[in-house]
Protein backbone atom coordinates (compact mmCIF):
# COMPACT_ATOMS: atom_id res chain seq x y z
CA UNK A 1 0.00 0.00 0.00
CA UNK A 2 1.63 3.54 -1.36
CA UNK A 3 0.58 6.62 -0.14
CA UNK A 4 1.15 10.11 -0.87
CA UNK A 5 2.91 11.92 1.81
CA UNK A 6 3.56 15.83 2.64
CA UNK A 7 5.32 17.43 5.06
CA UNK A 8 4.90 20.67 4.97
CA UNK A 9 7.68 23.16 6.94
CA UNK A 10 6.70 25.70 10.05
CA UNK A 11 9.81 26.92 10.66
CA UNK A 12 13.35 26.52 9.14
CA UNK A 13 14.59 23.30 8.53
CA UNK A 14 18.64 22.38 8.28
CA UNK A 15 19.29 19.03 7.43
CA UNK A 16 23.17 18.76 7.04
CA UNK A 17 24.08 17.80 3.33
CA UNK A 18 27.72 16.53 4.60
CA UNK A 19 29.78 15.96 7.56
CA UNK A 20 31.11 19.54 7.82
CA UNK A 21 34.33 21.02 10.01
CA UNK A 22 33.86 24.56 9.13
CA UNK A 23 31.71 27.38 10.51
CA UNK A 24 29.08 27.20 7.23
CA UNK A 25 26.42 24.51 6.84
CA UNK A 26 23.92 24.36 4.17
CA UNK A 27 21.09 22.16 4.10
CA UNK A 28 19.85 19.69 1.42
CA UNK A 29 16.77 20.48 -1.02
CA UNK A 30 14.87 17.30 -0.06
CA UNK A 31 13.73 15.41 3.42
CA UNK A 32 16.02 11.74 3.02
CA UNK A 33 13.66 9.10 3.68
CA UNK A 34 16.29 8.27 6.36
CA UNK A 35 16.04 10.96 8.00
CA UNK A 36 12.30 10.90 8.31
CA UNK A 37 12.16 7.64 9.48
CA UNK A 38 14.05 8.76 12.56
CA UNK A 39 12.25 11.92 12.65
CA UNK A 40 8.94 9.77 12.26
CA UNK A 41 10.61 7.28 15.24
CA UNK A 42 10.79 10.06 17.64
CA UNK A 43 7.07 11.39 17.45
CA UNK A 44 5.75 7.74 17.69
CA UNK A 45 7.56 7.45 21.54
CA UNK A 46 6.32 10.87 22.36
CA UNK A 47 2.96 9.99 21.06
CA UNK A 48 2.56 6.35 22.72
CA UNK A 49 5.16 5.87 25.13
CA UNK A 50 8.95 5.69 25.35
CA UNK A 51 8.25 1.95 26.17
CA UNK A 52 6.31 1.17 23.16
CA UNK A 53 9.94 0.27 21.39
CA UNK A 54 10.01 -3.21 23.35
CA UNK A 55 5.99 -3.44 23.95
CA UNK A 56 4.47 -2.25 20.71
CA UNK A 57 4.93 -5.20 18.02
CA UNK A 58 3.76 -2.12 15.24
CA UNK A 59 6.68 -0.08 16.40
CA UNK A 60 8.75 -3.64 15.69
CA UNK A 61 7.59 -3.89 12.48
CA UNK A 62 6.94 -0.39 10.79
CA UNK A 63 11.38 0.54 12.27
CA UNK A 64 13.18 -2.54 12.48
CA UNK A 65 11.54 -5.17 10.33
CA UNK A 66 11.31 -2.75 6.98
CA UNK A 67 7.58 -3.14 7.10
CA UNK A 68 7.82 0.59 5.84
CA UNK A 69 9.51 2.32 3.33
CA UNK A 70 10.25 5.90 3.55
CA UNK A 71 10.48 7.62 0.58
CA UNK A 72 12.67 11.02 0.15
CA UNK A 73 10.55 13.80 0.08
CA UNK A 74 11.35 17.09 -2.05
CA UNK A 75 9.39 20.11 -3.58
CA UNK A 76 9.53 18.05 -7.33
CA UNK A 77 11.08 15.74 -9.14
CA UNK A 78 15.27 15.98 -9.59
CA UNK A 79 16.53 17.11 -12.94
CA UNK A 80 18.66 13.69 -14.53
CA UNK A 81 22.28 14.63 -15.04
CA UNK A 82 21.79 14.10 -18.78
CA UNK A 83 20.04 17.58 -19.02
CA UNK A 84 21.82 20.82 -19.89
CA UNK A 85 20.15 24.02 -19.97
CA UNK A 86 21.33 27.69 -21.60
CA UNK A 87 23.19 29.60 -18.38
CA UNK A 88 21.16 32.72 -18.77
CA UNK A 89 17.78 30.64 -19.54
CA UNK A 90 16.21 33.46 -17.25
CA UNK A 91 16.22 35.81 -19.89
CA UNK A 92 16.87 33.91 -23.20
CA UNK A 93 13.73 31.48 -21.97
CA UNK A 94 16.04 28.73 -24.44
CA UNK A 95 14.34 25.36 -23.95
CA UNK A 96 16.74 22.73 -21.65
CA UNK A 97 17.86 19.50 -24.00
CA UNK A 98 18.73 15.96 -22.44
CA UNK A 99 21.58 14.00 -24.12
CA UNK A 100 21.42 10.77 -22.89
CA UNK A 101 19.70 8.98 -26.46
CA UNK A 102 22.34 11.10 -28.15
CA UNK A 103 25.12 9.74 -25.75
CA UNK A 104 23.78 6.09 -26.43
CA UNK A 105 24.09 6.49 -30.14
CA UNK A 106 27.36 7.55 -30.11
CA UNK A 107 26.96 10.98 -30.93
CA UNK A 108 28.99 14.24 -30.15
CA UNK A 109 28.51 15.38 -26.37
CA UNK A 110 30.96 18.68 -26.06
CA UNK A 111 28.39 21.16 -26.90
CA UNK A 112 30.52 24.29 -25.99
CA UNK A 113 27.34 26.94 -26.39
CA UNK A 114 23.40 27.16 -26.53
CA UNK A 115 22.00 25.15 -29.55
CA UNK A 116 19.01 27.07 -29.32
CA UNK A 117 17.56 26.19 -33.22
CA UNK A 118 17.38 29.91 -35.15
CA UNK A 119 19.49 31.82 -32.78
CA UNK A 120 23.09 32.04 -32.55
CA UNK A 121 23.16 32.35 -28.81
CA UNK A 122 26.41 32.70 -27.09
CA UNK A 123 25.96 31.25 -23.54
CA UNK A 124 27.33 28.21 -22.03
CA UNK A 125 25.54 25.11 -21.44
CA UNK A 126 25.02 24.03 -17.77
CA UNK A 127 23.70 21.26 -15.62
CA UNK A 128 20.10 23.26 -13.59
CA UNK A 129 19.52 23.26 -10.18
CA UNK A 130 17.00 22.11 -7.72
CA UNK A 131 14.00 19.83 -9.35
CA UNK A 132 11.53 20.64 -12.74
CA UNK A 133 8.03 20.79 -13.27
CA UNK A 134 6.50 20.78 -16.80
CA UNK A 135 4.13 24.11 -17.28
CA UNK A 136 2.09 24.04 -20.57
CA UNK A 137 3.29 27.67 -21.10
CA UNK A 138 6.53 27.66 -20.77
CA UNK A 139 7.78 23.81 -20.87
CA UNK A 140 10.26 22.31 -18.20
CA UNK A 141 11.26 24.92 -15.51
CA UNK A 142 13.56 25.02 -12.87
CA UNK A 143 11.75 24.66 -9.23
CA UNK A 144 13.89 26.08 -6.58
CA UNK A 145 13.08 25.69 -2.67
CA UNK A 146 12.91 29.60 -1.19
CA UNK A 147 16.30 29.45 1.37
CA UNK A 148 17.27 31.78 4.81
CA UNK A 149 20.39 32.49 5.99
CA UNK A 150 21.25 33.20 9.31
CA UNK A 151 24.57 34.20 11.06
CA UNK A 152 25.81 34.60 14.67
CA UNK A 153 28.59 34.64 16.80
CA UNK A 154 29.96 32.17 19.84
CA UNK A 155 30.26 33.82 23.25
CA UNK A 156 33.59 34.23 25.12
CA UNK A 157 33.15 32.14 28.17
CA UNK A 158 35.69 34.27 30.01
CA UNK A 159 34.59 37.92 29.24
CA UNK A 160 30.85 37.37 28.96
CA UNK A 161 30.68 38.66 25.40
CA UNK A 162 30.34 37.51 21.62
CA UNK A 163 33.73 36.16 21.15
CA UNK A 164 35.58 38.07 18.62
CA UNK A 165 36.19 36.99 14.67
CA UNK A 166 34.10 34.30 15.04
CA UNK A 167 31.08 33.80 12.82
CA UNK A 168 28.79 31.05 12.06
CA UNK A 169 26.71 30.91 8.46
CA UNK A 170 23.74 28.28 8.09
CA UNK A 171 21.74 28.21 5.20
CA UNK A 172 18.30 26.52 5.80
CA UNK A 173 15.24 25.81 4.09
CA UNK A 174 12.42 28.31 4.98
CA UNK A 175 9.14 27.87 6.47
CA UNK A 176 5.30 28.27 4.85
CA UNK A 177 6.80 25.40 2.27
CA UNK A 178 5.36 21.73 1.29
CA UNK A 179 7.57 18.77 0.01
CA UNK A 180 6.18 15.83 -1.01
CA UNK A 181 7.20 11.85 -1.53
CA UNK A 182 5.48 8.36 -0.49
CA UNK A 183 5.50 5.99 2.34
CA UNK A 184 4.61 2.48 1.79
CA UNK A 185 3.28 0.11 3.78
CA UNK A 186 4.97 -3.26 2.42
CA UNK A 187 2.41 -5.31 4.56
CA UNK A 188 -0.24 -3.73 3.96
CA UNK A 189 -1.46 -3.69 7.93
CA UNK A 190 -4.27 -0.91 7.43
CA UNK A 191 -3.47 -0.31 11.64
CA UNK A 192 -0.06 1.29 10.53
CA UNK A 193 -1.58 3.90 8.44
CA UNK A 194 -4.32 4.82 11.42
CA UNK A 195 -0.90 4.53 13.66
CA UNK A 196 1.20 6.59 11.48
CA UNK A 197 -1.73 9.06 10.74
CA UNK A 198 -2.09 9.92 14.58
CA UNK A 199 1.42 11.63 14.88
CA UNK A 200 0.82 14.92 13.05
CA UNK A 201 3.83 17.37 14.37
CA UNK A 202 7.13 16.37 13.81
CA UNK A 203 10.34 17.59 14.95
CA UNK A 204 13.37 16.97 11.98
CA UNK A 205 16.51 18.30 11.29
CA UNK A 206 19.18 20.28 13.15
CA UNK A 207 18.49 23.41 15.81
CA UNK A 208 14.93 21.59 17.13
CA UNK A 209 15.59 23.19 20.84
CA UNK A 210 15.90 26.84 19.28
CA UNK A 211 12.19 26.03 16.98
CA UNK A 212 13.77 24.80 13.67
CA UNK A 213 12.45 21.52 12.28
CA UNK A 214 8.48 22.18 13.28
CA UNK A 215 6.62 19.92 10.52
CA UNK A 216 3.20 18.72 9.80
CA UNK A 217 3.00 15.40 8.13
CA UNK A 218 -0.25 14.49 6.27
CA UNK A 219 -1.27 12.01 3.61
CA UNK A 220 -3.26 11.94 0.95
CA UNK A 221 -4.68 9.38 -1.52
CA UNK A 222 -2.99 5.84 -2.58
CA UNK A 223 -0.53 5.61 -5.04
CA UNK A 224 -1.23 1.89 -6.16
CA UNK A 225 -2.56 1.26 -9.39
CA UNK A 226 -3.53 -2.10 -11.04
CA UNK A 227 -0.85 -4.12 -11.98
CA UNK A 228 -1.82 -4.48 -16.05
CA UNK A 229 -2.30 -0.92 -16.06
CA UNK A 230 1.46 -0.25 -14.66
CA UNK A 231 2.62 -2.79 -17.26
CA UNK A 232 0.74 -1.50 -20.09
CA UNK A 233 2.00 2.54 -19.18
CA UNK A 234 5.59 0.99 -18.75
CA UNK A 235 5.26 -0.86 -22.72
CA UNK A 236 3.84 2.89 -23.97
CA UNK A 237 6.78 4.24 -22.41
CA UNK A 238 9.45 2.10 -23.72
CA UNK A 239 7.83 2.67 -27.29
CA UNK A 240 7.86 6.56 -26.67
CA UNK A 241 11.49 6.05 -25.73
CA UNK A 242 12.24 4.19 -28.61
CA UNK A 243 9.93 6.32 -31.05
CA UNK A 244 12.39 9.10 -30.15
CA UNK A 245 15.78 7.53 -30.55
CA UNK A 246 18.50 8.45 -33.34
CA UNK A 247 18.24 6.09 -36.13
CA UNK A 248 20.94 4.48 -34.84
CA UNK A 249 19.16 3.01 -31.71
CA UNK A 250 16.31 2.30 -34.24
CA UNK A 251 16.59 -1.40 -33.71
CA UNK A 252 17.14 -1.54 -30.20
CA UNK A 253 14.81 -2.45 -26.92
CA UNK A 254 15.53 0.74 -24.80
CA UNK A 255 15.14 1.55 -21.56
CA UNK A 256 16.65 4.35 -18.91
CA UNK A 257 16.61 4.32 -15.59
CA UNK A 258 16.68 7.81 -13.69
CA UNK A 259 17.62 7.91 -9.75
CA UNK A 260 15.25 9.89 -7.47
CA UNK A 261 17.31 9.42 -4.52
CA UNK A 262 20.72 8.04 -3.61
CA UNK A 263 21.10 4.12 -4.60
CA UNK A 264 23.41 2.31 -2.61
CA UNK A 265 24.96 -0.53 -4.88
CA UNK A 266 27.13 -3.32 -3.78
CA UNK A 267 28.77 -5.83 -6.09
CA UNK A 268 29.81 -10.16 -4.89
CA UNK A 269 32.33 -8.76 -2.39
CA UNK A 270 30.69 -6.18 -0.40
CA UNK A 271 32.08 -3.12 -2.27
CA UNK A 272 30.38 0.04 -3.75
CA UNK A 273 29.89 0.53 -7.15
CA UNK A 274 29.25 3.65 -9.35
CA UNK A 275 27.67 1.53 -12.10
CA UNK A 276 25.48 -1.69 -12.11
CA UNK A 277 24.16 -3.70 -14.82
CA UNK A 278 20.56 -4.59 -16.36
CA UNK A 279 20.78 -8.66 -15.31
CA UNK A 280 21.72 -6.93 -11.67
CA UNK A 281 18.64 -5.47 -11.51
CA UNK A 282 17.06 -9.15 -12.51
CA UNK A 283 17.66 -11.80 -14.19
CA UNK A 284 14.70 -11.27 -16.81
CA UNK A 285 17.16 -8.15 -18.32
CA UNK A 286 19.78 -10.53 -19.16
CA UNK A 287 21.12 -9.65 -22.52
CA UNK A 288 20.63 -5.49 -22.02
CA UNK A 289 24.24 -3.96 -22.36
CA UNK A 290 24.90 -0.23 -20.85
CA UNK A 291 25.00 2.26 -23.68
CA UNK A 292 25.22 5.33 -21.91
CA UNK A 293 25.60 7.17 -18.30
CA UNK A 294 25.64 10.00 -16.66
CA UNK A 295 26.34 9.57 -13.02
CA UNK A 296 28.49 10.50 -10.04
CA UNK A 297 28.81 9.01 -6.55
CA UNK A 298 28.08 10.50 -3.02
CA UNK A 299 28.79 10.31 0.50
CA UNK A 300 26.23 9.03 3.01
CA UNK A 301 26.71 10.22 6.00
CA UNK A 302 24.05 10.46 9.33
CA UNK A 303 23.83 10.09 13.04
CA UNK A 304 22.37 7.52 15.50
CA UNK A 305 20.91 9.90 17.85
CA UNK A 306 20.43 7.14 20.65
CA UNK A 307 24.34 6.56 20.26
CA UNK A 308 25.46 10.09 20.03
CA UNK A 309 28.01 9.24 17.44
CA UNK A 310 27.98 9.37 13.59
CA UNK A 311 26.59 6.44 11.30
CA UNK A 312 29.56 5.35 9.12
CA UNK A 313 30.03 6.46 6.13
CA UNK A 314 28.78 4.68 2.88
CA UNK A 315 29.02 5.01 -1.01
CA UNK A 316 26.08 5.79 -3.40
CA UNK A 317 25.27 6.39 -6.86
CA UNK A 318 24.12 10.25 -6.48
CA UNK A 319 20.44 11.38 -7.05
CA UNK A 320 20.00 11.95 -10.67
CA UNK A 321 22.46 9.78 -12.29
CA UNK A 322 20.62 8.35 -15.05
CA UNK A 323 21.51 5.21 -17.59
CA UNK A 324 20.31 3.78 -20.64
CA UNK A 325 20.63 -0.23 -21.47
CA UNK A 326 19.83 -1.52 -24.78
CA UNK A 327 18.90 -4.88 -26.87
CA UNK A 328 19.17 -5.24 -30.78
CA UNK A 329 16.69 -6.93 -32.01
CA UNK A 330 16.28 -6.31 -35.91
CA UNK A 331 13.11 -8.01 -36.31
CA UNK A 332 9.70 -5.58 -35.70
CA UNK A 333 7.28 -8.31 -34.59
CA UNK A 334 9.84 -9.60 -31.93
CA UNK A 335 10.86 -6.09 -30.28
CA UNK A 336 7.02 -5.61 -29.90
CA UNK A 337 6.95 -9.22 -27.98
CA UNK A 338 10.46 -8.09 -26.09
CA UNK A 339 9.08 -4.59 -25.01
CA UNK A 340 5.49 -6.37 -23.35
CA UNK A 341 8.01 -8.86 -21.96
CA UNK A 342 10.25 -6.43 -20.41
CA UNK A 343 7.64 -3.98 -19.30
CA UNK A 344 6.40 -6.27 -16.52
CA UNK A 345 9.70 -6.77 -15.11
CA UNK A 346 10.36 -3.00 -15.46
CA UNK A 347 7.21 -1.76 -13.76
CA UNK A 348 8.00 -3.89 -10.82
CA UNK A 349 11.73 -2.55 -10.53
CA UNK A 350 10.51 1.27 -10.28
CA UNK A 351 7.92 0.00 -8.08
CA UNK A 352 9.97 -2.06 -5.89
CA UNK A 353 13.34 0.29 -6.32
CA UNK A 354 17.27 -0.85 -6.11
CA UNK A 355 19.72 -1.58 -4.07
CA UNK A 356 19.84 -1.21 -0.56
CA UNK A 357 18.53 0.14 2.22
CA UNK A 358 15.66 0.65 0.23
CA UNK A 359 13.00 1.07 3.08
CA UNK A 360 14.83 4.33 4.32
CA UNK A 361 14.41 5.61 0.96
CA UNK A 362 17.33 4.67 -0.81
CA UNK A 363 17.20 3.74 -4.81
CA UNK A 364 14.06 5.11 -5.74
CA UNK A 365 14.04 5.13 -9.83
CA UNK A 366 11.93 6.45 -12.67
CA UNK A 367 12.04 3.85 -15.67
CA UNK A 368 12.01 4.89 -19.20
CA UNK A 369 11.08 9.17 -17.86
CA UNK A 370 9.18 11.37 -20.12
CA UNK A 371 11.60 14.29 -19.90
CA UNK A 372 14.36 12.07 -21.77
CA UNK A 373 11.77 12.01 -24.43
CA UNK A 374 10.26 15.73 -24.11
CA UNK A 375 13.54 17.08 -24.34
CA UNK A 376 15.77 14.75 -26.79
CA UNK A 377 18.94 16.36 -28.64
Amino acid sequence: MKLQSFVELKSPLLIGSKLTTGNAMHSTERIPGSTLRGAVAQAYLDCYGSDCCVSDPLFREIFLDGGVRFGDHRLADVWPRSVRVCKGRKKTKHAPIDLLLRAGAGKELLLERCPEPGVECLERLVHPKGGWDNQAEDGYVEMELKRVRQAHTSMDPMLQRARSETLFTKTSLSGSQSLRGFVEIVSGNPEIQTRLEGLGELWIGKGRSRGMGSSVWSFSGGLDQDESKEVEAMAGRMAGIQHCAPVELQEMVLFSITLQSPAIILDEWLQYQGHFGAAELDGQLTGYKPLAQFADMTAVDGWNESAGLPKSREWAIDIGSCFLFGRQISNTDERAAETQRVAQTLARVERDGIGERREEGFGEVRICQQIHMDLAY
